[in-house]
């Protein structure tokens, strides 16, 4: 198995083959952290404010296993 990586919107311009529909599935990604996942699927670390594996809040160390599903979100601002 692999590990599916669903980015939100205003980050998907780092990943240029990323289809929202699909999402990306990597085969080498299990035993990686979230953070070096992050950095190989290019998006640089200081615009993502949250990950998620498997729905669930998850620290840039966590370590990724087959089928796991992570979501990458940016930093948001407003006021």
């Amino acid at each position: 198995m692999a590990v599916r990586v669903e980015i939100s919107s205003s980050l998907r311009r780092y990943v240029v083959s990323y289809d929202p529909l699909q999402g990306l599935l990597l085969d080498d990604a299990a035993g990686l952290s979230a953070e070096q996942l992050i950095a190989r699927v290019g998006i640089p670390a200081p615009e993502v404010n949250l990950v998620l594996v498997n729905r669930k809040p998850a620290a840039a160390g966590q370590v990724l296993a087959d089928g796991d599903l992570v979501g990458i979100f940016p930093v948001m601002g407003g006021g």
